[in-house]
């Protein structure tokens, strides 16, 4: 009987402290040290992941991807490396790698990976109940991710098979809750989420997203809104990913969720997600918090990854902001570069760059591949710089946007909005303020770096 991991690498020292390193927390692995013999064991057994190297003799990882995708396609498949230049990367992504990890890697990030596809030995009690926890939301069939949430998604990509589990959870607590909490980093695709969500509860997806930080929840001006809103909104987005998940800030939390509960308002349809930063770790069992807080909380929280993650769901990001023409004048070099790009910023920052590059091509043929790095480039080397000037200038365009949504009136054009706040609203693309590409007062930014 074959083992649920199968490790390929040429060197053996380096297989057998994978294997070690993968025992150590209770998995099961057995390793190859020559990528012919491991696809002879892909043919005779089967196995729930493949680790490989890249670099191999006889056959590199990408061959030996290809040979492994006729034997099973649907097989997960995380090749490790050393630096990948980008022809390497473009290869083994255009035959459907699962995840490229580059070495050094951190062994925490790794038993990460592999926990998402091989369940532990039940001897790991604490890992084990983990993994119960997201097989019974997730059904898997020879690497694939059976879903019951109306599928392809609208909003959000979930061309990945990260997305699918996501959407798949979510779906599943959408339909028992309307408090819905779940993991996402900043420049997170958050909003496509929330209108995912309008249209699963038949409301109008193409509706405002009203978004919140938990400070506003606690303001008076906030709940006289949410007492006067007619009616509630379909979606309400609660971010707290500025947020320390500690004692006080799960108290102002469950102060929110019981002022909303008792409102008097009809929430029938409506849902409201929480944002929760990236690692956070808490235990609501051992807080002094309310029991609806306390329910909310022990729910299974759904992760959204990081674009770096889901190279399928930026492809169709990128397909989706560019025009035929847009792609044939970038060219399909420079798209499988953007494709790959390190996003730090996450989809806010994807469309950003785009939003730059479609500025570049007015006018031209064809485009240069100094203009993409100049554009990829385009960050501050400073952290401070950076974070006083492009990531404020993304705060303040939201919060404008947020701010707006409170104030206006259903139906009531927004110039109409603008001057009843006292803003000269004529010379102002609406549609540029409402996606956060417009700034109404470009000189608090001056103000600040000064």
């Amino acid at each position: 009987m074959s083992k649920p991991i199968l490790l390929i690498d040429d060197e053996e020292k380096f297989a057998v402290m994978l294997q070690e390193i993968l025992e150590l927390n209770h998995f099961e692995a057995e390793y190859s040290l020559n990528p012919r013999e491991a696809l002879t064991r892909l043919q005779r057994e089967n196995y729930d992941l493949v680790i490989s190297d890249y670099k191999m003799p006889d056959l590199d990882g990408a061959e030996f991807l290809q040979e492994a995708r006729k034997i099973n396609p649907d097989l997960p498949v995380i090749m490790i490396s050393g630096l990948m230049n980008m022809p390497e990367l473009i290869k083994v992504a255009n035959i459907g790698v699962t995840l490229v990890l580059e070495k050094p890697f951190k062994t925490e990030d790794l038993i990460e990976h592999v926990a998402r596809f091989v369940r532990p030995r039940p001897g790991d009690e604490v890992t084990a109940q983990a993994m119960d926890m997201e097989a019974s939301e997730i059904n898997f069939q020879l690497g694939q991710v059976l879903v019951s949430y109306p599928s392809p998604a609208r909003y959000l990509s979930d061309a990945s098979n990260e997305n699918k589990r996501f959407l798949e959870a979510l779906w599943k607590t959408a339909n028992n809750c309307r408090h819905l909490p779940f993991y996402a980093q900043r420049g997170a695709e958050v909003r496509l989420v929330a209108k995912e969500i309008m249209d699963w509860t038949d409301q109008d997806p193409e509706a405002e997203v009203v978004r919140f930080d938990l400070v506003d929840t606690k303001t008076e001006f906030t709940q006289i809104w949410v007492q006067e809103a007619d009616p509630f909104p379909g979606v309400l987005v609660i971010d707290l990913r500025e947020s320390s998940l500690d004692e006080g800030t799960l108290a102002s939390l469950a102060h929110w969720i019981d002022f909303v509960e008792s409102c008097g308002k009809d929430l029938s349809l409506s849902r409201l997600l929480y944002v929760l930063p990236m690692g956070a770790r808490f235990e609501p069992d051992l807080l002094d918090i309310e029991d609806p807080l306390k329910a909310l909380l022990s729910t299974e929280c759904p992760v959204l990854l990081s674009l770096r993650e889901r190279v399928q769901d930026a492809a169709t990001y990128i397909s989706r902001m560019l025009t035929e023409q847009e792609a044939r004048i970038i060219g399909r070099d420079n798209l499988i570069r953007l494709l790959h790009y390190a996003r730090p910023g996450g989809y806010q920052e994807l469309q950003s760059r785009i939003n730059a590059l479609r500025a570049e091509l007015k006018g031209k043929e064809a485009l240069s591949p100094d203009v993409l790095d100049s554009i990829l480039a385009d960050r501050s080397e400073d952290a401070a710089s950076l974070r006083s000037s492009a990531d404020l200038e993304g705060f303040l365009k939201r919060r404008q946007r947020d701010y707006i949504l409170l104030h206006r009136s259903a139906g009531e054009d927004l110039r109409d909005t603008l001057v009843r706040l006292g803003i000269d609203g004529e010379d102002l693309d609406q549609d540029s303020i409402m996606n956060d590409r417009c700034l109404l007062f470009p000189h608090l930014l001056e103000d600040t770096n000064t």
